[in-house]
């Protein structure tokens, strides 16, 4: 088609609407073309000489990829083959590098040695890596430097040259982005209310508080803190156990809540303690969901949060239906709201209604928060690794030394020598 242009051109054409019945002489032309495929068209070939002084690059550089193009056997192939106008039918006969050519040769030109693809000219192999290193060279974006290069050169594969050799700078791996969210992992639903809580502590207004949170109920414990040592808390704990008694299972962050003390205090109530992964706080979702529960009575209460943590644990759970406190009690609190005597009063709910609930909520929940999550390769013992320590530092190299018992967790050791607890997002 652009030669076509080119040939016209020379002509004044006045154009005219023609219907195709009516073109018999073209038809007829159509019909009787020249079986010679060498085109003889001396104004075409003046004019695409035009392009050499006119193509952006120094001399020297000309001269650099003339003289890499000597060496490499396909790229000169590829210049015989689009000077002689010699491919072979469907390009069956070429080798694989020579191959890629072919879907593109109607593109190719050659001007004094040099392979063109449109007015870009192709850069042969053993020079793709100096040209890499000169588009990266301020180490831009990934997308910035894949559009400059289109507007210059080409070569075969040249997009995924460049995602490689970007994904390989040690620089750009160094300050690059935080990893994607990734898929959902909801925790198994309790049989029973109290089975299963999670816990954190909290800041507000300078004091400290503990958060308990009931897996099953939804129920919510918010207690004041001197401090947040191990003794404070384990003391709050047993106020909480006094009047619902202990749980099978606590969730927590790592700290306070590894510690020695507290490890021996749950072993003697027979208590498992899972820790959520490190700097990951979507692993105690809901501990975070109470905690900001808290927060909003805080802050619209003041000092009645005793009066709104009545009131949240009597008013129904949506898409459950039942009330904190029916989950856990089987019945209503009463309160300043008029009630009938017969609603106070106990009433069975069957708990694998509830449960059903419960797992239906985690199934939408994780239906939609999986859609922009994409999942992270595995680690396994021995891979060289870049871990991210703290969200505002840099990523450090390390090497991971063992699989850690939280989901999607890594022993990794830091090529200083400490060792971190590094969830997979941070790997």
């Amino acid at each position: 088609m652009q030669r076509m242009i080119l040939k016209l051109i020379a002509y004044d054409l006045e154009v005219e609407y023609l219907p195709g019945t009516q073109m018999y002489i073209a038809d007829a032309l159509s019909r009787n073309f020249i079986a010679s495929s060498k085109e003889e068209n001396s104004d075409c070939d003046m004019y695409i000489h035009e392009l050499s002084p006119c193509y952006p690059a120094s001399q020297e550089k000309l001269q650099m990829v003339l003289e890499a193009t000597l060496k490499d056997p396909d790229i000169l192939q590829v210049i015989r083959l689009v000077q002689n106008n010699s491919w072979p039918n469907g390009g069956k006969q070429l080798n694989e590098n020579v191959k890629m050519f072919f879907r593109i040769k109607d593109t190719l030109t050659t001007i004094d040695g040099l392979l063109f693809k449109d007015n870009k000219i192709v850069i042969p192999r053993n020079l793709q890596t100096h040209m890499l290193n000169l588009f990266h060279e301020s180490h831009l974006g990934m997308s910035k430097i894949k559009a400059k290069a289109r507007e210059c050169v080409y070569w075969p594969n040249m997009n995924k040259n460049i995602e490689d050799f970007i994904r390989k700078c040690d620089i750009c791996q160094k300050y690059s982005n935080e990893n994607p969210k990734m898929p959902m992992i909801s925790h198994e639903v309790p049989t029973r209310a109290w089975e299963k809580l999670g816990t954190d502590v909290m800041e507000y207004n300078g004091i400290n508080y503990l958060v308990v949170y009931d897996y099953f109920s939804k129920w919510i414990e918010v207690k004041r803190l001197r401090n947040k040592d191990s003794v404070e808390l384990i003391d709050k704990f047993m106020q909480i156990f006094s009047y619902h008694g202990a749980p099978d299972f606590v969730v927590s962050d790592n700290m306070p809540f590894s510690s020695r003390m507290f490890q021996k205090f749950f072993d003697e109530w027979n208590i498992r303690s899972i820790t959520s992964s490190p700097r990951y706080p979507r692993g105690n979702g809901l501990s975070e969901k109470a905690v900001n529960i808290a927060k909003d009575m805080l802050k619209k209460n003041g000092d009645k949060l005793d009066l709104a943590l009545l009131q949240y644990r009597n008013y129904p759970i949506v898409g459950i239906g039942y009330s904190p406190a029916q989950m856990l009690f089987n019945r209503n609190l009463k309160e300043k709201i008029p009630v009938r005597s017969s609603a106070l009063c106990p009433k069975v709910i069957d708990p694998e209604e509830i449960r059903n609930k419960i797992a239906a909520m985690h199934d939408s929940n994780k239906k939609y928060y999986d859609r922009t999550a994409r999942p992270l390769p595995d680690c396994n013992v021995g891979d060289d690794v870049l871990i991210k320590t703290q969200p505002q530092r840099p990523w450090e190299r390390g090497v991971v030394i063992q699989h850690h018992n939280t989901p999607r967790s890594y022993l990794v050791k830091q090529y200083g020598g400490r060792v971190f607890i590094e969830d997979q997002g941070n790997i």
